[in-house]
C-alpha cells in the first residue's frame, strides 16, 4: 500500500510473458547473467517499496513455474487467444485486471514491469507509482531516448529488394543532428 492524498492505495505488479514466442523461441526462459528474464522482472517488481502483490499472466505452464519459484503469484493461465503472435498485450491487461475484479481483489494501481526489460531497476517502477500519484493523470508510460535516430538508421525493403529509409522527413535533413527529437 502506498498512501497518497490521504488515501491508502493497493499496488499489483503484473509480468506478462506469453510462451510462444517466435522471433525468440523461449525468450521469458532465457538466462542474462545466470537468471531468467521471467525471473529478473519478478525480482525487480518485488524490490519495489510500492508493490503489494507481484503476479505473473502467462500461458505456459514452464513459465508459470518458474514464475513460481521467484515468488511470483500465478492466479490464472492466460487463455491461449490472448496468447497468440498478434494478441495486443492490453487484452492480457485487461483480462487480468477482470479475473482479480471478479474475485473482489482489484488493485488500485496496475503496474506493468515486462520480462522484456531486463536492465529496468525497482527505482524506475517505484519513479512511475509515484509519477502516477504526484501527477494529473491516469497513466504513466516510461520511455528511454534513443541512441539513434530511425531517420538515418532503419531502412525497408521493397519487393524489388531495393532498400530505402524507413523514415523519410524530406529533403532538409543530411546529417543525424537535424533528424526531429522523437
Amino acid at each position: 500500500m502506498i498512501e497518497a492524498n490521504g488515501s491508502q492505495h493497493s499496488v499489483y505488479a503484473f509480468v506478462f510473458a506469453r510462451g510462444g514466442s517466435k522471433g525468440v523461441p523461449g525468450k521469458n526462459l532465457r538466462k542474462l547473467a545466470g537468471t531468467s528474464l521471467i525471473a529478473r522482472a519478478i525480482a525487480c517488481a518485488q524490490a519495489t517499496q510500492h508493490a503489494d502483490r507481484v503476479l505473473v499472466s502467462t500461458d505456459s505452464e514452464a513459465i508459470a513455474d518458474v514464475a513460481r519459484r521467484a515468488g511470483a503469484e500465478i492466479p490464472f493461465l492466460r487463455p491461449a487467444h490472448l496468447a497468440a503472435d498478434e494478441s495486443p498485450e492490453w487484452l492480457a491487461w485487461r483480462h487480468a485486471l477482470e479475473f482479480l475484479a471478479a474475485s473482489g481483489d482489484a488493485p488500485d494501481i496496475f503496474l506493468s514491469a515486462p520480462a522484456t526489460a531486463p536492465l529496468r531497476q525497482s527505482g524506475d517502477l517505484d519513479a512511475c507509482v509515484r509519477r502516477l500519484l504526484d501527477a494529473d493523470t491516469d497513466v504513466v508510460i516510461s520511455v528511454t531516448e534513443s541512441d539513434r535516430s530511425p531517420y538515418f538508421n532503419m531502412v525497408q525493403i521493397d519487393d524489388a529488394g531495393q532498400a530505402s529509409l524507413a523514415m523519410q522527413a524530406g529533403n532538409t535533413i543530411s546529417r543525424r543532428q537535424g533528424a526531429p527529437v522523437l
